[in-house]
């Protein structure tokens, strides 16, 4: 039986990340998989209607460069400002290889709002000096490297997005005061207004997306419990969990 070749790995070869041998051993799965060139043919068609419709690329460098000169650093944790508006939204859709799941459903009508359908998503992005990498739960990270979170709401109305890190840290990413959750924008992925670059402590650091269509406070949901972990919220509220995995240098 032939063992399907992996969503991640295909998306990879699609967007020209593999090595020579790398990217002629995945082709070679794929020719022996049941529909697997189609799949490729498929996401690589999806990329360059991307990158037709958003050919900012050449301006990703600029863009960041703008947003760093904006940033203002603290001893060990600080925040910068994220790719403003469309900006993001084209840079992320030129650089990343969007899946079919991610698509953002039209809007049928002006006054009518359309959400996405089925489970929330919280989505890190690490933005480096020559592309952005989507990372994934348990995706390995380094002090110093730049975050940027982005959600989808799924038809949830409102939410928060907190992080945990091995000194018991909390950090409220969203919103970025007060102790109640916000409402929740529509319409595919919304990036937050502010990066965030991660500091030398240990182990890990834990984003946490959770979202409800009722109001909630954060009060008692950020108060760290034994082994670095946050309060399991009530029945009411979801949560997404992405752990990235702290390497020691």
């Amino acid at each position: 039986m032939t063992t399907r070749t992996p969503d991640w790995l295909v998306e990879r070869l699609a967007a020209g990340e593999l090595s020579t041998d790398e990217a002629a051993q995945t082709r070679a799965r794929l020719e022996a998989e049941p529909g697997g060139l189609a799949r490729l043919a498929q996401l690589e068609q999806s990329n360059r209607e991307l990158l037709d419709r958003h050919p900012v690329a050449p301006n990703v460098s600029a863009i960041r460069r703008r947003a760093e000169q904006q940033s203002r650093p603290s001893p060990s944790r600080w925040v910068m400002p994220a790719f403003a508006g469309v900006a993001l939204a084209a840079a992320l859709a030129a650089i990343v290889l969007q899946s079919p799941t991610q698509t953002v459903l039209p809007r049928e009508q002006p006054d009518e709002v359309t959400r996405e359908k089925g489970a929330p998503r919280l989505l890190v992005h690490r933005q480096s000096a020559s592309a952005v990498e989507l990372l994934r739960d348990h995706s390995q990270a380094r002090a110093g490297d730049r975050l940027q979170l982005s959600y989808v709401s799924s038809s949830r109305l409102y939410g928060a997005i907190v992080s945990i890190d091995g000194r018991g840290q909390v950090t409220q990413h969203w919103p970025e005061g007060g102790t109640e959750a916000a409402k929740l924008s529509d319409g595919g992925e919304v990036a937050l207004p502010h990066g965030y670059v991660l500091d030398d402590a240990p182990d890990f650091e834990r984003f946490v997306f959770l979202t409800s269509n009722e109001p909630f406070s954060l009060a008692a949901l950020l108060v760290p419990g034994p082994g670095h972990t946050l309060p399991s919220p009530p029945k009411s509220i979801e949560q997404v969990v992405v752990q990235l995995e702290k390497a020691t240098r």
